[in-house]
This record gives C-alpha cells, structure tokens and sequence, in this order.
C-alpha cells in the first residue's frame, strides 16, 4: 500500500477531480437538474441563452471556490483536532 504523502507529492491525489457523489438521490437530481435546464433554455432566443449560460459559468466559479476554502477550513479543522489531541496524550504521560 503506498503512502498518502508519497501520493500527494507525486501528483496522484486531486480531490477535486477525483471525487463525485454517487448517491441515487443525487444522480436524480442531477437528472432533474438537467431536465430543467434544457426545458428553460429551449425557451430563450440565442442571445439570452447564451447571456444564461455565462451567468450560469460565473455560479459556478462561485461555487467552486466554495467548495475550495470549505476543503481547506476542514482540512485546516482536522489537523488542529489531532495536534490537541497528541498534546494532550503527551501531556498526561
């Protein structure tokens, strides 16, 4: 089994990329999600679906810098939580 850091180092970890959901309720929504999109953008003249499109790429910039600094904060969370706890197993010995 390898290392994780081995992992991270030599670029075979990416999270971001590596990750999906794959819940049913998920995959359900997605589909339903998709649905829509394709039903309301069928209504639009090519100049508002294109203005919708770019509206819906700027959300999603959003949300991905979302997920990013929520990855982050977690990340940033667990480590804090394992150094109190080895400080406090060093310090009852």
């Amino acid at each position: 089994m390898r290392k994780i850091l081995q992992d991270l180092y030599e670029g075979r970890i990416y999270p971001s990329e590596q990750y999906a959901p794959m819940t049913e309720q998920y995959k359900n929504l997605k589909k339903q999600h998709q649905k829509h999109y394709t039903d309301f953008k069928s209504k639009l003249d090519s100049s508002l679906a294109e203005e919708f499109d770019t509206i819906l790429d700027e959300k999603s910039s959003a949300i991905t810098m979302e997920l990013t600094e929520m990855f982050i904060y977690g990340f940033k969370l667990g480590a804090k939580m394992m150094i109190e706890i080895l400080q406090q197993e060093h310090t009852e010995e």
